[in-house]
């Protein structure tokens, strides 16, 4: 998968995650918005019912239902509606993801009730009396929309669409029920009346780019949590198929492993082998320095790792150059296609004969310390892995002299590069200045040195 591919998906999961919780959030906030409208709408419906049921008593009921029965009308059939939709969220009538489309259409029948009774109820009024157009109604739409716009999650593109078709309908209405200002004047009003929508746009608006904003600090933080977790638990593995420290025998081994991040793609193999008089006294170590760092090295190294393993499996008595070459053949093929290439130096060590032998392929030079404290290098007998194919690749396997209390030191090249406040790398001369000056430094001395000349990573 690409760079853009990884992006485009992650991208993905993060609109994916706020979609699901402005599902969850819009059902609870529906519901909410639903109970309070019809507690409002039928609290100005039992109003009107006492004002009916008092001009009953006083004997003027014609007049007191004349006088709110258009009111009663849009409330009961407001209450109804509320009430119909609430009863389609609330039992899952409709699938979630039209939640949000049932919010918008609510509030749009709310809109067609009101403005289609008002219309309706001036019909039956003489036009002169009219003074007030139909648009006039859509002030109470404008308030039931901030209203809206408060509580429900909409985005802004959610909040315009009821208005689409409100507008709209205001302007059709007033032509089927012109007031008294006359035709002309009410379609001049009707679409002024649409400048009324911007508190409730402007609420929607603020709203849900604060609610945007608020997820992803959220999403980040929750994502970065698990990219730790799985990164720990990726360097658990990763540093498992390390070997244990061979700290008994004629030929003994330590090493310390420090990745540049939280996981690398650095590699070390070492397995007892048989000398050449057949005793297993013998050492084999192989150590990778995969191009990068980070989760895609450390996958490398473990494709690595396996054929390390093969290699030696198949082979028990392969020589430093043997491996060197199976190695730089598997990057080729399977790697040098990603852009992805290695360093490596492959050792053998036989006490029995006093004897190293190794092969380095772009490796940083090793050490050999003498018990007398002489120093000799080992540098790379060969390209980097994966640089050429296996036909013109000469794995340069070279042996040295290696008796009792000699020592081999080899690293990777943070070691070396790492660089100071002034930004001058340590460098593969300030190494071998710490072994001429120290002529027992271990491993701990050195990772100090190190630290201590670090500045940074």
């Amino acid at each position: 998968m690409t760079g853009t591919g990884l992006q485009s998906t992650f991208t993905s999961e993060f609109h994916q995650a706020f979609r699901e919780e402005t599902q969850s959030l819009l059902r609870r906030r529906f519901a909410q918005y639903g109970l309070i409208m019809v507690s409002v709408i039928g609290l100005f419906m039992l109003v009107d019912i006492a004002d009916v049921i008092t001009g009953w008593i006083q004997g003027e009921l014609g007049e007191a239902w004349s006088d709110n029965a258009e009111g009663l009308v849009r409330r009961s059939l407001g209450v109804s509606w509320f009430g119909g939709m609430l009863a389609c969220a609330w039992y899952g009538l409709l699938r979630r993801e039209k939640l949000a489309d049932l919010t918008v259409w609510t509030f749009v029948g709310y809109g067609v009730i009101v403005l289609v009774v008002t219309t309706f109820a001036m019909l039956d009024t003489a036009r002169e009396q009219r003074v007030v157009p139909v648009s006039a109604a859509t002030l109470l739409l404008v308030l039931a929309h901030v209203f809206a716009c408060a509580i429900l999650p909409w985005s802004p593109r959610q909040a315009v669409r009821p208005l689409l078709v409100l507008f709209p309908l205001t302007v059709v209405l007033s032509l089927i029920a012109p007031s008294a200002l006359g035709v002309g004047l009410d379609m001049m009003i009707a679409p002024l009346s649409m400048l009324f929508a911007g508190p409730g746009l402007f609420v929607t608006w603020a709203k849900y780019g604060r609610r945007m904003e608020n997820f992803r600090a959220r999403f980040f933080q929750a994502r970065y949590g698990q990219i730790r977790r799985e990164l720990t638990d990726a360097r658990r593995i990763h540093e498992g198929v390390f070997p244990q420290p061979v700290r008994d025998g004629r030929v003994r081994m330590d090493y310390r492993y420090e990745p540049m991040q939280q996981i690398g793609g650095d590699y070390l193999y070492a397995a007892a082998a048989r000398s050449r008089d057949a005793e297993r006294d013998a050492l084999n170590l192989v150590l990778i320095d995969v191009t990068g760092h980070g989760v895609a090295a450390a996958l490398t190294v473990n494709r690595l790792h396996g054929e390390v393993e093969r290699l030696y499996a198949e082979t028990p008595d392969a020589g430093p150059g043997d491996v060197l070459r199976a190695l730089n053949r598997y990057v080729q093929l399977t790697l040098a296609p990603h852009s992805v290439y290695a360093t490596a130096l492959c050792v053998h060590v036989d006490p029995a004969r006093e004897e190293l032998c190794y092969a380095s392929g772009g490796h940083p030079p090793a050490f050999v310390q003498a018990v007398d404290g002489t120093i000799d290098r080992l540098d790379s007998t060969a390209f980097v892995l994966g640089a050429c194919s296996d036909a013109d690749f000469d794995a340069g396997e070279q042996c040295h002299v290696f008796g009792a209390g000699d020592r081999l030191l080899a690293y990777t090249d943070g070691a070396i590069e790492a660089r100071n406040a002034d930004g001058r790398m340590w460098g593969i001369e300030g190494l071998e200045r710490l072994l001429a000056s120290e002529a027992n430094a271990g491993l701990d001395l050195i990772m100090r040195q190190v630290e201590w000349f670090r500045e940074g990573r």
